[in-house]
């Protein structure tokens, strides 16, 4: 793909070109420094793990608002609604995030079953109970440990995303903080035969967001996909170098 033919979606709202920033327990002030500095460099910040469960609410509700002063969506990590469903149970436990998650005042929420080992239908259950509760849902494909991460075929991550985008705004693929499982492999370059055969199959990628929190990772995926691919796992003091890579003012997009 020629990138100097493919413009940068730069103004928001975006549909595609989606930069989702993990948010790992950022202070209020600076969470609206960020905002007000490059709140138009990303469209949605993660409150990663389940830190949500442990930060204080009102909090959350001031974050809220900051983010959505710059236009950022903001949700809670998928491990989240895996703790409710270890405390409480599958059923009850959906029904307590869905508490928990409105009285936050969240549009967006996120399904995974990285942890907990979870029938595929019961998930898909899931998440057309929350969208039915009014919210915007990403689900999440991929486990988040090592062993269960190779048992994984190239057929389940096709599958699997498959039927996911079917019911969700967004898919994201599995990547975690530091970038080395799922998508990618431990050593923390993408899987280029996995990602480019789900996206093939999937018929494009606008509606996935991969995880790619380090710059090779980033730049291999503007360089396939275009420079409104969705990526996702950004940290806060990396948006504008994305941005950068984006726009092809790096060496790694320049030529490209």
């Amino acid at each position: 793909m020629n990138q100097k033919s493919e413009k940068r979606n730069k103004l928001k709202p975006r549909n595609t070109g989606i930069t989702m920033m993990m948010d790992r327990g950022l202070p209020v002030g600076l969470t609206k420094d960020i905002v007000v500095s490059q709140g138009h460099l990303f469209d949605i910040a993660k409150l990663g793990f389940a830190s949500s469960r442990v930060m204080n609410s009102r909090e959350i509700r001031q974050k809220a608002n900051i983010y959505k002063e710059g236009e950022v969506a903001i949700y809670c990590g998928g491990t989240t609604l895996e703790s409710f469903l270890l405390e409480f149970g599958a059923e009850k436990g959906l029904e307590e995030f869905i508490c928990f998650a409105k009285k936050l005042q969240l549009k967006w929420v996120e399904v995974s079953d990285g942890t907990l080992d979870i029938a595929h239908l019961e998930k898909m259950k899931m998440i057309r109970r929350l969208k039915e509760e009014g919210f915007y849902v990403i689900s999440e494909v991929g486990k988040k440990s090592r062993e269960e991460d190779l048992c994984l075929e190239p057929a389940w991550w096709v599958e699997t995303t498959l039927e996911e985008l079917s019911v969700s705004e967004y898919v994201i693929l599995e990547a975690r903080e530091g970038g080395t499982i799922g998508i990618s492999t431990h050593e923390g370059n993408i899987k280029d035969d996995l990602v480019k055969e789900i996206v093939k199959i999937a018929g494009g990628c606008e509606k996935i967001i991969f995880e790619a929190p380090n710059s090779n990772q980033q730049a291999d995926l503007i360089k396939w996909f275009g420079p409104n691919v969705n990526l996702g796992n950004i940290r806060w003091d990396d948006l504008l170098a994305l941005e950068t890579l984006r726009q092809g003012f790096r060496s790694e997009t320049l030529c490209c």
